[in-house]
């Protein structure tokens, strides 16, 4: 046997397995796993890697655009032979996208995950002329999403600013469309579905270690992030997405190293979240992980409440760690304490905004009932509140949001879509899934309750991860399988 031989035998054996949490086939395709990975997406990561440092090195010789093509080609290239290492690819970046934002002014929107996404989509849409898995339980849900984006777009008729207006619904369209290309090319494969997880949780776990490290170096938020121009608020709500998938994966894994590692990565992006001083992703871990406790259908009440005490304990205690470890800034410890109603270490008090989330609420009625019920169109609050309440700002919630830029429409439609992914995480064959989808589910709603966010990845991601989830279920349940006899994880 020559070398050569011994190779191909060795990418053969482990190609199917990056970084160790990928094994045999699974019987919810015919065809074998073994064809997720192949030996070209392992080239592809290493060949990334390399192209990546040579691209980071340009640029930081003032050849931005030079570098962008020295990763941007060969990327192509390999999406245009393997699509999905686009989708893995979209969730790795995920978090790291809004230190990324190209263009000088500060009115700038375009970022590396926008023009990625069209690139899914080209690529992505090829395959599925071969082969096109049906949706089996989340046909619903998807057109109620797809009702909820039509709306934003009838909005920009009358929408106080039509091309913005027009090119956040064009923006909501195509992540509806990324929505159905994951679900056709990812769930039809458990093995699909486990790397992409794996992948997202891996992109948060290096930039959440960033954010720990250098992340006070930027000094334009006074709190931890990644850019001078990523608002730490982004950073923690898509570090909350990341870690999401940690407990997903969870269920997935049966090595103990493995366990470990995930166990240590969730604690790492947890710390990576209090540093960015963000209030309501801390919020959404806690939310998660009590509502998964609470509503865990795959333990009786007694164990149950055990995990509500132990989780709480945990969650608390993480906390007050965090406080005192002086990894925070000032800023960030300030706000973190007065979350957890204690003094700060450090003797700072959190600088509390001027116009209060209540206040805000109150205005984007007032600015709601301005526009005589019809909304001012997507992303055209602030106007709606200038006319309404005389104060020129945005709204800072879904759920006000909706309803001030989409009206009752905008807002039944939403809350429609948020009932329907409820019941389906409920409804959930395997019911051990049922407390990593609340967690993944508590993610997004929670930072959406007090930001604006239906029209970025930081609601359509975990929304997709969801859609995933429930189609891989109805899949394993499908082919009779068992998602704690994971194959080889």
């Amino acid at each position: 046997m020559n070398c050569v031989d011994i190779v191909q035998q060795y990418l053969q054996q482990y190609a199917v397995q990056p970084s160790g949490i990928v094994g045999d086939s699974h019987p919810l395709e015919s065809h074998s796993s073994r064809d997720a990975v192949s030996f070209r997406e392992i080239l592809f990561v290493a060949l990334f890697m390399s192209l990546g440092g040579i691209a980071y090195g340009l640029h930081k010789a003032g050849y931005t655009y030079v570098g962008l093509g020295v990763v941007g080609i060969p990327f192509l290239g390999a999406c245009a032979i393997e699509p999905r290492i686009g989708l893995y690819a979209y969730g790795f970046w995920q978090v790291w996208d809004s230190a990324a934002v190209i263009g000088s002014s500060e009115t700038a929107w375009l970022t590396p995950a926008k023009m990625l996404a069209f690139l899914i989509l080209f690529t992505g849409i090829v395959p599925l002329f071969k082969h096109s898995a049906p949706f089996l339980v989340s046909r619903t849900t998807v057109y109620s999403l797809l009702a909820f984006v039509s709306v934003a777009a009838l909005s920009v008729m009358w929408s106080y600013e039509p091309s913005k207006s027009a090119r956040l619904a064009a923006q909501m369209f195509v992540q509806l469309a990324l929505l159905w290309i994951y679900v056709k090319l990812i769930s039809v494969d458990l093995a699909y579905f486990k790397r992409l997880l794996f992948w997202t949780f891996v992109g948060g776990l290096t930039a959440g270690a960033y954010t720990i490290l250098y992340g006070m170096e930027q000094k334009s938020f006074g709190r931890a992030t990644l850019g001078e121009r990523s608002n730490p608020g982004s950073v923690g709500a898509a570090l909350v997405t990341a870690l999401s998938c940690g407990p997903v994966l969870w269920i997935f894994v049966r090595r103990a190293w493995f366990k470990g590692f995930l166990f240590a990565g969730c604690l790492v992006l947890v710390l990576a979240v209090f540093t960015t001083g963000t209030r309501s992703a801390v919020g959404a871990i806690g939310a998660g992980f009590l509502g998964a406790a609470v509503f865990s259908r795959s333990s009786g009440f007694g164990a149950r409440l055990m995990i509500l005490i132990l989780t709480v304990g945990l969650a608390y205690a993480s906390a007050m760690a965090s406080l005192h470890s002086g990894v925070l800034g000032e800023r960030s410890e300030a706000r973190l304490a007065g979350w957890l109603g204690v003094a700060p270490p450090s003797g700072v008090r959190a600088l509390h905004s001027r116009v209060g989330r209540d206040e805000i609420w109150s205005m984007a009625w007032k600015g709601y009932v301005s526009t005589k019920g019809i909304g001012a169109g997507v992303g055209a609050a602030a106007y709606a509140n200038l006319e309404g309440a005389g104060l020129f700002k945005d709204v800072h919630s879904n759920i006000m949001g909706s309803l001030t830029e989409m009206g009752f429409p905008g807002f039944v439609s939403l809350a429609v879509v948020h009932i329907l992914l409820l019941i389906r995480a409920w409804n959930l064959h395997w019911r051990r899934l049922t407390g990593p989808a609340i967690i993944v589910f508590s993610g997004f709603f929670m930072f959406g309750a007090v930001h604006t966010t239906y029209t970025t990845k930081l609601f359509w991601l975990p929304i997709t991860l969801l859609v995933v989830l429930f189609e891989v279920d109805a899949r394993m349940r499908g082919a009779d399988a068992d998602p704690r006899q994971p194959h080889g994880v």
